[in-house]
C-alpha cells in the first residue's frame, strides 16, 4: 500500500495501526523517494543459532556422562547446565523443554567455571570437536552467555553439603547456582530430584 505524506499525515495512527493489524508495510511517497513504514516482530534468541557438528555419538549421553570422581571422604540469572551449552552450540534446541526454552528466551545466561572445566573435559575425551573457548565465545556473541566469576569460598561451601551425588562436575556446578541462589536449566534427573531451583 502507497500514500502521500500529506495523506499520512491527516491519518498517521490510523495508518499505522492499520501495518500493526495486518503487517503489511506502508510505503509513503516523498521528493521522488519511497519510505517503508513496517512491523519489525522481536527476534527470537533461538533464533540467533546455527548448526554446528561438534557432539560425537548421542546427544542424550551427555545428560548422564559417567566419568571418574573423587573419592568422598543471583534482569535474572539463569546458569546452563553442561550439556545444555553443547546442546545450543549444536543446534539440538529441539531437545528443550518449552519451559527451558522461555527461561532461555527471557533471562540473562551464565555458566559455572566448571562447565567450561567440563567442556574441556569432553573435548579431550572426544566427546565433543570443538574447542570449549570456541564454543563460549559464539554462544557469548550469539545469546549473550557469560561466564560466572562467584566466591569459591562460598562455592565448594556448599558443595561440601552435597551428598546425593559423586559426580563431581555436578556437585560444583550445583553449588555455584545454590551460592548465587539463581536457578539451572538442566535435564539431569539427578538434579532436578534434589536442587529445587532446577528447572526443565
Amino acid at each position: 500500500m502507497s500514500i502521500s505524506l500529506t495523506a499520512l499525515r491527516q491519518n498517521l495512527f490510523k495508518s499505522v495501526d492499520q501495518v500493526i493489524a495486518t503487517g503489511i508495510p506502508l510505503e509513503v511517497k516523498r521528493k521522488g523517494k519511497i519510505v517503508k513504514i513496517i512491523v519489525e516482530d522481536k527476534k527470537d534468541k533461538l533464533a540467533n543459532l546455527i548448526p554446528h557438528d561438534c557432539i560425537v555419538g548421542d546427544p542424550e549421553d551427555l545428560v548422564d556422562l559417567h566419568i571418574p570422581h573423587w573419592n568422598e571422604e543471583p534482569r535474572i540469572v539463569i546458569y546452563l547446565d553442561t550439556h545444555a551449552v553443547v546442546w545450543l552450540y549444536d543446534d539440538t534446541d529441539k531437545k528443550f523443554s518449552n519451559k527451558a526454552k522461555e527461561e532461555i528466551r527471557n533471562n540473562d545466561l551464565s555458566i559455572s567455571q566448571m562447565v567450561r572445566l567440563e567442556l574441556q573435559y569432553l573435548y579431550e575425551i572426544g566427546r565433543i570437536k570443538t574447542h570449549p573457548e570456541a564454543i563460549l565465545k559464539y554462544l557469548n556473541q550469539s545469546i549473550g552467555l557469560i561466564v560466572s566469576n562467584s566466591n569459591s569460598v562460598a562455592i565448594f561451601d556448599h558443595a561440601i553439603e552435597i551428598d546425593w551425588t559423586r559426580d563431581v562436575f555436578d556437585r560444583l556446578i550445583v553449588a555455584q547456582a545454590m551460592a548465587d541462589n539463581v536457578s539451572l536449566i538442566t535435564k539431569d534427573k539427578n538434579i532436578l530430584s534434589n536442587y529445587s531451583m532446577a528447572i526443565w
